[in-house]
């Protein structure tokens, strides 16, 4: 699986070969992002676009600690608009107001201009109060909320027309523009219990599609939004089907059955659909990352220098190797959770913490842990034997199960698979903590996004970690403008998570969309949408009103 060991290898320690995992990924080294011929086609109005995720949501609420995966966000997409949309290029782009917000200082406020066409589904226009009802409900202490930061450094707003809104601010935030990614309509909500009311169905939204029947295991029906601004919606109706088995999708995509599928980037996948005629591919590479979150309250992942050997013991960069080359070859293996390499402000903050087995054999020895039966180690009465929960169905996660658990079997800690179904998984297990070792991805590069899961009182924090300098410095960088200090904050974050390990990311996780050219066209992946759980639409959706048929 490894290839042949340098002298640096053999320094390091002998790598463990993956069982199955050797064979499947040894076979994917060669592949590269190729796809079959592309019929030139014309785009058309109208008709059923269908799609395929391999989550699906437990919930439609964005907005509520158990709506924080990728399945809600895929839904939501399609039926939101957020005030900016994130394209792939360019910045934010002004979308539910006119024009750029106005932004003023002693006190920082923001001040918002709705479009005069921007309406609600049922044809309600849009206005001034269903942003106060937005701002108001999310600082509700009586509703369960994701994250109030930093609406809650509003101490308050003046409506100054129909159309225009200021809110007040205690503090500059200068990331203003990841705020009001979901309007909750007042005329619809007020009234209603907000921790059940989008439970099961949103009936009005603002996207470009208003959500239809939802077959619970099977698919949701999207249909056009009549009253969508923006040059109106391009497609009828969008099918949304649940596959979460890869090979299933495959024989689905290969068939002609779905037109289109945003799946785990995986080898097997690239591989596959490279001989599909009229199939390709977009992918694009952001701060994403496919991560291990620990919980701290398994006793074992309670102990730093435990974390830190399994850190030490997997080799990131042969996983990065067999797992991500073949989508990105020039994936590496990420070394911060705040900026990209090619930033000035990039600093490495996991190189101290490179593949190097006897090292993390040692570190567990020094600490008075000592071999105990299956010569696994046991550290203060604990033994090192975790589960490790991920996706069921999806095979990239399973290859980096079975890889992971070889590393760790060289160096004495055991790891056993405990997967779910993705809306078991991150609407249930991980909010509960029911788990020891959590894989998933996300991307942390701001407090907005953080701060859920690490937090001390983080509404997605079930692991126990808590350390209130990270807390302080995270309050910090929220209300720092300044880009060079407030660049410094968030490294002095990222190297705290790094020393503290919490979690820690694994490989780079590039966003991809499959798609057959000769039916579908519009697709734009955009790296950019992800904070928050898809500000202004999820990847491949947020520009969801371009995508079209094709003749």
């Amino acid at each position: 699986m490894y290839g042949r060991m340098s002298m640096k290898d053999e320094a390091r320690g002998t790598r463990p070969r993956a069982g199955v995992a050797a064979a499947a990924v040894a076979a994917f080294l060669s592949v590269s992002v190729v796809t079959g011929p592309v019929l030139a086609q014309a785009p058309r109005e109208g008709g059923t676009g269908v799609f395929a995720h391999e989550q699906e949501p437990g919930t439609c609420n964005m907005v509520h600690p158990s709506g924080q995966s990728g399945a809600v966000a895929a839904v939501g997409g399609l039926i939101h608009a957020g005030t900016y949309k994130f394209p792939p290029t360019g910045g934010p782009v002004p979308f539910i107001i006119a024009k750029e917000a106005e932004v003023g200082s002693n006190p920082f406020s923001v001040t918002y201009t709705i479009r005069d066409d921007a309406k609600w589904n049922d044809g309600t226009p849009i206005t001034a109060e269903d942003y106060a009802f937005t701002y108001r409900t999310i600082v509700d202490q009586k509703w369960t909320i994701a994250n109030r930061r930093p609406y809650a450094l509003v101490p308050g707003f003046e409506i100054l027309g129909p159309k225009v809104i200021k809110f007040n601010f205690s503090a500059s935030v200068p990331t203003y523009k990841l705020m009001f990614h979901v309007l909750l309509p007042k005329h619809d909500l007020e009234g209603k219990d907000w921790d059940t009311a989008w439970k099961d169905t949103v009936p009005v939204s603002n996207g470009a599609f208003k959500m239809g029947p939802w077959t619970k295991g099977q698919q949701i029906v999207f249909q056009k939004n009549p009253h969508f601004w923006s040059g109106g919606t391009k497609l009828d109706s969008v099918v949304l089907r649940f596959v979460p088995e890869t090979n299933t999708l495959l024989q689905l995509l290969r068939s002609g059955e779905i037109d289109a599928s945003d799946p785990q980037p995986q080898p097997e996948i690239i591989s596959s659909v490279r001989n599909m005629p009229n199939i390709k591919i977009d992918a694009k590479t952001g701060l994403l990352s496919e991560f291990l979150r620990f919980n701290l309250k398994t006793p074992g992942l309670d102990k730093q220098y435990v974390r830190q050997a399994i850190v030490m013991g997997i080799d990131r960069e042969a996983i990065v190797q067999q797992l991500m080359k073949p989508v990105d070859p020039n994936a590496t293996p990420p070394q911060s959770w705040v900026f990209a390499p090619g930033s000035p402000y990039f600093q490495p903050k996991y190189g101290a913490l490179a593949y190097n087995p006897r090292a993390a054999i040692k570190l567990l020895e020094d600490n008075g842990c000592r071999r105990g039966s299956e010569q696994v180690f046991v550290c203060g009465g604990a033994r090192l034997d975790f589960r490790y929960v991920s996706t069921a169905g999806n095979e990239r996660r399973q290859l980096t199960f079975e890889i992971v658990q070889a590393f760790l079997s060289q160096i004495g800690i055991r790891v056993r698979a405990d997967f779910s179904q993705a809306a078991v998984q991150f609407g249930t297990r991980g909010p509960k903590g029911d788990y020891d070792l959590f894989n998933q991805g996300g991307l942390f590069e701001d407090p907005i996004a953080l701060g859920p899961f690490m937090r001390c009182d983080g509404t997605l924090n079930a692991s126990g970690y808590c350390n209130r300098e990270l807390d302080q410095l995270m309050d910090r960088s929220t209300v720092t403008a300044d880009v060079p200090a407030r660049a410094a904050l968030l490294n002095e974050m990222d190297a705290i998570l790094a020393r503290d390990l919490p979690l820690f990311p694994v490989f780079g996780l590039p966003r991809m969309v499959v798609y057959n050219a000769a039916k579908v066209g519009g697709v734009n992946v955009s790296p950019n949408t992800d904070n928050g759980v898809g500000p202004g639409g999820w990847y491949w959706n947020w520009n969801a009103h371009e995508l079209h048929l094709v003749r």
